[in-house]
């Protein structure tokens, strides 16, 4: 017993001495004592997580980071992210603006973590026992010395136990022996305190975090949500959740359709410090107000068939307030009935399709019963209130002698809400088709402040850029001046911003690259003209006898035009080397619109021809185009490249670009890009892979997501075949099964193996991941990674004595982090081409940087994010060794960054580097084209080895 009370005495002196990070922290500033400064330790029971007096700046956080990342020998890859390597000091060192500015962050709340058993008591729901549980038990009143005996228990205690946690300190952490669960106190531990040692530590605390929850599920979420939830403005719309906010500035953008200009917000950690990542957007929403004006606007007063299909797709899924029911809240407080819009009546609404559509249990779903009737003459789509027919039902206030008999809609709404309808209002489904529930349009407001979310159409993309599109001057004064006021930081206390200037930081511009054609340089630039190329650097060798013209009918066919770009074309495809001889011939072949979908017709005019140049008129839609490439793609296995009559395809620039296309159809390479001595890394053994996935449309039904990978097939990285893969779920994200990895990843390697006079594989493997966000990190290391290693395992065994290295790079490309260049104190421009940015808004925890390649044509220029989650190849050890050793670089990261650099000057059909690395580009094509193919993508066999998605 005495034992058991000296144990509690020592128990608490724990809490009390420097708490959970106390010697951490100090122990990060070289200072042996354990006594904690700040706030008292001890208020409200909770444990001393105290800064030291003095923060360490970012870059002193960052630089300690990265001593202490060059101890760590080995990483467990399951349970963490590589390690940072070092930072870049290649190229010229410059100063840049960020859209960023930081916060500071006060009074915020004390967190408690509890593990919750549900357990079922008589005559009780579960769920309504543990919420009652939840609402009369608080942390503050619970014994910390005890263990909880409620339905409530803290995680991190076993309910089994009698030893207290503090006994056990030191087991999990890294520096200092502390314990870095910081919820592991029986009181909670307050969020400021938490929060300083996840901006300022290192290795501890990230030994201790999930992967995938460095970022936003940690620490980020919380703030955002509590800083934004804590915002109300009547002066601001408040749109998509609780992360963009929109002003009341409209702009017409199309029919029934709104854009709206705004700002959208993300809390950021960087070493030492949270950022508020502020970036201007501007939102397509539903046009609010009465449901029949909507319907005028987009239709007309009198609307066909067609313009009735196309509104009732229009309008699916939108919510609408109900006008003739004035209803009143348990408090006397009007309110409204909110419904949404499954489409306009239809003649088969009330009846089960065949197949039948099934419930969550897999049974068929009951149909309306009794069933409708709809009058002689109601049209199949687009039924009025007085055409469409339902039982009475058995009410007390109905007659006797009407109970059971037939009322339209407008006679329901009349007789119980009075005249708040006409009888050819068209009559609008609120229910679901199989079990409908129709209202009169008239009585349907579109409540405000709903995404449009349709595909958006070439013209209608074009439109929204032009509307979207901001100079960086623009940019960062919108930002400066109006992010704040918007988002409301002004009315809070919890998080501010003190300093209203946008943040500077460190960036690099690394030198443009040598591009060669053949043994030809051009200048050293981020861009260049075809016009003084001589020939491709490996021009896809074309036979004169197997190419052709052909031309699709439309409306109006310029003969002269075609005539004068086919003679161009000619010209090219001798000039460049893509000919195998100087004479060519060719065939002329015309082909109507509606025979474009006809195998036997595009068969004999297409067939024993490998490329063909295809004319289309200027309406061509984009359904056609889709029936076209599957057409010649998947059933013929030819190569077409298409033209548009409404471009100018006469001009000898044009015609240069659509043979940039025709080349590495042909299997051409039309530049490479001059590399230095990099040991580490030769692309004569390395594979450089992009893997991206491309999920269904909104509203699509039926259709599955689709990942696609694209390789590398020689040290030239101009050829990059593809294979495409159907996913078992609509929205998976990630190649979850290992048959999936290996249909994508086998043919590679067999086609890399094949392409090698000695039968060779490649000796490593650099992967560009596109399309998986933050938090799906450890999902793509958990299964993609080690399904490839699996897949190679088996590959590998019949020829190879050892496995490659493999790296996993995460492409963003969806982000808000931009960056400026401050000219004069009255100028603001984009940053130069190859500018990187490492450090001082990146987390110490993410091996990340920000690379912009490219010059954009117009607007502000949005650098590509790289996140390395799998390293086997840039590896500290590996650059200590001699053989590996990489003049001029100092460490991996340089070489990495050097390397992804250089990837984005190989595009084939692009005259500049481009945003992203190369294969992660064309991973995103291939998913792009893969689309066209239906549910289960395949292209023909004669495809299979081609870049056929260009």
């Amino acid at each position: 017993m005495a034992k058991q009370n000296e144990n509690k005495k020592n128990k608490g002196k724990n809490r009390n001495q420097g708490g959970f990070f106390g010697n951490q922290a100090n122990a990060s500033r070289g200072n042996s004592s354990n006594t904690p400064s700040g706030p008292s330790a001890t208020t409200q029971g909770t444990p001393a997580l105290n800064p030291p007096p003095k923060p360490l700046t970012s870059k002193e956080i960052e630089d300690k980071t990265i001593e202490e990342n060059k101890k760590l020998i080995k990483i467990k890859k399951s349970d963490l992210l590589p390690p940072r390597l070092g930072y870049n000091y290649r190229g010229t060192q410059t100063t840049l603006i960020t859209n960023c500015f930081q916060l500071h962050l006060a009074d915020l709340p004390t967190l408690y973590r509890y593990h919750v058993d549900v357990k079922r008591q008589q005559d009780k729901a579960p769920v309504k026992a543990m919420t009652k549980e939840l609402g009369t038990t608080t942390p503050e009143s619970a014994d910390p010395e005890t263990e909880p005996t409620t339905t409530t228990q803290d995680t991190t205690q076993d309910p089994n136990a009698t030893q207290d946690r503090n006994e056990n300190q030191g087991q999990k952490g890294t520096a200092g022996g502390d314990d870095v669960d910081p919820f592991a106190h029986p009181k909670g531990a307050k969020l400021e305190h938490i929060l300083y040692h996840f901006l300022n530590s290192n290795n501890a605390f990230r030994e201790a975090i999930p992967l995938g929850n460095i970022a936003s599920d940690f620490a980020a979420t919380i703030i955002s949500t509590r800083m934004l939830t804590d915002s109300e403005r009547t002066s601001i719309i408040e749109y998509r959740g609780q992360k963009s906010k929109y002003r009341t500035d409209r702009f017409k953008f199309d029919t029934g359709v709104i854009a709206i200009p705004g700002f959208v917000s993300s809390i950021r950690p960087a070493a030492g410090r949270f950022l508020s990542n502020i970036q201007g957007t501007t939102g397509l929403f539903y046009k609010a107000g009465e449901l029949s004006q909507l319907m005028i606007d987009f239709c007309g007063t009198k609307p066909d068939a067609k313009n009735l299909k196309e509104f009732h797709d229009f309008v699916k899924g939108v919510k609408v307030r109900l006008t003739y029911r004035d209803e009143k809240d348990g408090r006397g407080k009007k309110v409204w009935a909110i419904k949404t819009i499954s489409g306009l009546a239809q003649k088969n609404d009330g009846k089960q399709s065949v197949p039948p559509q099934l419930d969550s249990k897999g049974k068929p779903i009951k149909a309306l019963y009794p069933p409708l009737e709809f009058t002689v003459g109601a049209p199949v789509l687009g039924a009025k209130c007085n055409q469409i027919k339902l039982f009475r039902h058995e009410g007390k206030k109905v007659a006797e002698e009407l109970k059971g008999k037939l009322l339209s809609v407008y006679e329901h709404i009349k007789e119980k809400y009075g005249d708040k309808a006409k009888s050819d209002d068209f009559a609008i489904n609120v229910g679901t088709r199989l079990r409908p529930e129709y209202v009169p349009m008239a009585c349907c407001d579109v409540i405000a402040g709903q995404t449009y979310r349709a595909t958006l159409t070439s013209t209608e993309v074009a439109k929204m850029i032009e509307l979207a599109r901001e100079t960086p001057k623009q940019n960062t004064d919108m930002i400066s001046k109006d992010a704040a006021d918007v988002l409301a930081f002004d009315e809070q206390t919890t998080i501010t911003i003190p300093d209203k200037t946008l943040l500077t930081v460190a960036a690099w511009k690394l030198p443009s690259c040598i591009v060669l054609f053949g043994q030809q340089q051009v200048a050293k630039s981020h861009r260049w003209n075809m016009k003084n190329i001589v020939k491709y650097t490996a021009a896809g060798r074309l036979a004169a006898d197997k190419w052709g013209i052909l031309v699709i009918q439309g409306k109006a066919v310029d003969q002269v035009k075609v005539d004068t770009t086919v003679k161009l074309i000619k010209e090219k495809l001798r000039d460049r080397g893509v000919l195998k001889t100087a004479t060519y011939t060719h065939i002329c072949q015309d082909v109507s619109r509606a025979e474009v979908d006809d195998y036997d017709k595009m068969k004999a005019a297409l067939e024993g021809r490998r490329l063909w140049f295809v004319f289309v008129p200027a309406d061509f839609s984009l359904d056609e185009y889709k029936t076209l490439k599957q057409m010649a793609d998947v059933q013929l296995g030819i190569h077409t490249c298409c033209m548009n009559m409404s471009k100018n395809t006469d001009n000898p620039q044009y015609c240069d670009n659509v043979l940039l296309k025709a080349n590495l159809k042909c299997g051409g390479v039309k530049q490479t890009v001059k590399l230095p001595d990099m040991r580490i890394i030769d692309f004569n053994t390395t594979m450089a892979v992009g893997l991206d996935v491309t999920h269904p449309a909104p509203g699509a039904q039926g259709e599955q997501s689709i990942a696609a990978m694209v390789a590398s097939i020689d040290s030239q990285l101009g050829q990059g075949p593809a294979t495409m893969a159907q996913q078992t779920y609509s929205k998976d994200e990630v190649v979850f099964h290992e048959q999936g990895i290996k249909d994508l990843l086998e043919p590679h390697l067999g086609r890399w193996k094949t392409a090698y006079p000695k039968e060779v594989l490649p000796q490593q493997i650099l992967v560009y991941r596109d399309g998986v966000s933050e938090g799906q990190y450890r999902q793509v290391v958990e299964y993609e990674y080690e399904h490839m290693k699996k897949v190679c395992k088996e590959v590998y065994k019949r020829s190879m004595k050892s496995l490659p290295r493999i790296t996993i790079v995460i492409v963003g490309k969806r982000h808000h982090m931009r960056f400026f260049k401050k000219i004069d104190q009255l100028d603001i421009e984009n940053p130069e081409p190859g500018t990187v940015v490492d450090r001082e808004v990146t987390s110490q925890y993410l091996w990340e940087f920000y690379l912009q390649p490219h010059e954009p044509i117009q607007s502000t220029a949005r650098p590509a994010q790289y996140v390395v989650v799998v390293n086997d190849i840039f590896s500290n050890m590996r650059m200590n060794l001699a053989s590996f050793a990489s003049p001029g670089y100092k460490n991996g990261s340089e070489v990495l960054i050097d390397v992804t650099h250089r990837l984005s000057y190989t595009m084939g059909r692009a005259t500049s580097a481009i945003g992203v690395c190369t294969p992660a580009f064309l991973a995103d094509k291939a998913c792009d084209r893969a689309r066209f193919y239906g549910p289960k993508p395949k292209v023909h066999f004669s495809m299979k080895d081609k870049m056929f998605y260009i």
